[in-house]
Formats: structure tokens, C-alpha cells, sequence
């Protein structure tokens, strides 16, 4: 794969049955490719349908890898099976939701801590972890999931004089850097009226679903979808991410997978074809089977 990526220098992505198999192919990789970025998508902790309170550092590490891809940054991609079938926002939604920002621009400090709000950016006093971020005086501390360190944007007026990184544990400053991209926190994108949208179409459906139950007499289930979508609505409104990432399919008209991320015209490498083709007949029974049985307990 290496000396095939060598010859191409096309987008790339490896495909693994598992993740560790993806983390292992990886480090093989970035030996042979020491000047190109070799990343892991890494799938969620959970099964799509299943609750889930995924730790920051797998978030972190996908948003990294879309971040990479819609830059048209030279990365290769390994990630096992189940990773593609994690749904995303259209590429292009993605790409819009970034900011750029480099010293000597024009920034109006408030609009930029509302759009952090929107892009899933948590206030608070002082930054000391990733997706948060705080504002004193004409200094803005921010620090966006994929990066190694926070940076610190020191305004004048509505300029952009400098762009620092800093320590998060003693909050000194360390190198200048350039131009910096501020992410979406989170790999939803929802922005307050997407939400919304989201929000109207997850109850119709709701609405639907639960007067198929009623039709069929199974009242208790029926009473199971208004809780979880009570639920939902009320882990939506707490501002987490997990019920956000919940409500892509009913935001975009089409949402996307890992592979659209990559920029055409990209190389697809299958680590044992056979044994991965198998394995993703196995997930897709496992996965129908516990639809099947959500759907008619009404707990999906």
C-alpha cells in the first residue's frame, strides 16, 4: 500500500476488519510514509442504536481525520469496516462549518464567540480541556478538538494581532503559530435552525411510528417511543453530543460517510478482502437483528 500511495500521491483510505488491526496497519504505514500524515478513523464504542457516552479522545481523533480530508491535507486514512457505517454531515456542510483565522484579519470578537457556541464550543473560565473555550477582554482562548494545544487569539479592536498555543496547565503561552481552523466541536454541525429542523422531523417520525404501534394495539410500546424521544429532546436541549450525533439523518436531506470525505480520485486498499467481506455480512445481520427486535419492542 505504501509504495502504491508513493507512486499516486492520490487520498487514500485502508479498510481493516477491526480497530485493532487499523491502529497496527497504521503504525506500519507511517514507517514506510514518514513525511505523509497516517491517521485511524476510529468506529464508535457502541452498536448504532445503543446509548452511548463516547470519551472525547475518539471524537477528537475523527474530527481530526475530516478536518485532514475537506483541508485536501496529504493523509491516509486506515479505519476498520464498522467505521463506515458512522453517519456524517455532507462533506461540503462540514468544510463550511470551520473558520479560518490568521493574524491581520478582521474578526468581530462577538461574532466569533457566538459562532463557537454553535459550533458545539463549551464557555467557561479558563481552558483546560478540548471543545471549550473562554473570552477576557480582547483575549480569546480556544481550544478545537483535533489540535495538540489551545490556542489564544489576542484582538485589536477587530484585528487579529496574534495567534499563540499555550499550555492548558500552566496557561503560558508558547509558540506563535499562522492561520488556525476552528472546527465544529462535534461531528453533528448542527447549527441552531438545522437543529430545529432536525428536531421537527425526529418527532414526526416519532408521531408516526408511535400510531403504527397504537394501530397494532401495542400501546405499552408506543409509550416507550414518547419516552425516549422525551429523553432525546431533553439531552438535545443540555446542549451533549451524543444525542446531536442522533439527529444527522434527520437533518441533511442526504448525509455521508467516511468514504465522501475523500477527495476523487482516491485509492481504496481492503486488508484481506475475503475475511472483511464476511465480516461486514456478520455486522449487517447483527445490526438488522437488533433493529428488528428495537422496532418491536418500541424501543428504538
Amino acid at each position: 500500500a505504501a509504495q502504491v500511495w508513493q507512486q499516486t500521491l492520490r487520498p487514500a483510505l485502508y479498510l481493516t476488519d477491526h480497530l485493532q488491526q487499523a491502529e497496527t496497519v497504521a503504525e506500519d504505514l507511517a514507517a514506510f510514509l514518514p513525511s505523509v500524515s497516517v491517521e485511524v478513523y476510529p468506529p464508535a464504542e457502541v452498536l448504532p442504536y445503543e446509548y452511548y457516552a463516547e470519551s472525547p479522545e475518539l471524537t477528537a481523533q475523527r474530527l481530526k481525520v475530516l478536518t485532514a480530508l475537506v483541508r485536501g491535507e496529504r493523509t491516509v486514512v486506515v479505519a476498520p469496516l464498522a467505521a463506515l457505517t458512522r453517519r456524517l454531515p455532507p462533506p461540503a456542510v462540514f468544510s463550511r462549518s470551520g473558520l479560518e483565522v490568521a493574524p491581520g484579519m478582521i474578526l468581530d470578537r462577538e461574532e466569533l464567540l457566538a459562532r463557537l457556541v454553535e459550533l458545539g464550543y463549551r464557555r467557561v473560565e479558563r481552558v483546560e480541556a478540548r471543545a471549550e473555550f473562554a473570552a477576557r477582554g480582547d483575549i480569546v482562548d480556544i481550544f478545537p478538538l483535533p489540535a495538540a494545544y489551545p490556542y489564544r487569539l489576542e484582538l485589536f479592536d477587530n484585528e487579529v494581532d496574534s495567534i499563540r498555543e499555550f499550555d492548558p496547565e500552566s496557561q503560558r503561552s508558547r509558540a506563535s503559530v499562522g492561520e488556525v481552523w476552528l472546527g465544529p466541536a462535534a461531528e453533528a454541525c448542527l447549527s441552531p435552525a438545522l437543529r430545529e429542523r432536525a428536531l421537527a422531523h425526529l418527532r414526526a417520525a416519532a408521531d408516526r411510528y408511535r400510531q403504527t404501534l397504537m394501530d397494532r394495539g401495542l400501546s405499552a410500546q408506543a409509550e416507550k417511543v414518547r419516552l425516549r424521544v422525551e429523553a432525546l429532546l431533553e439531552r438535545t436541549a443540555q446542549g451533549l453530543a451524543e444525542p446531536q450525533e442522533r439527529l444527522i439523518p434527520f437533518a441533511y436531506d442526504k448525509t455521508a460517510v467516511l468514504s465522501d470525505y475523500l477527495p476523487a480520485p482516491a485509492l481504496v486498499f481492503i486488508d484481506e478482502p475475503v475475511h472483511l467481506i464476511e465480516e461486514g455480512r456478520n455486522f449487517s445481520r447483527e445490526l438488522a437483528e437488533m433493529q428488528s427486535r428495537l422496532l418491536a419492542d418500541g424501543s428504538l
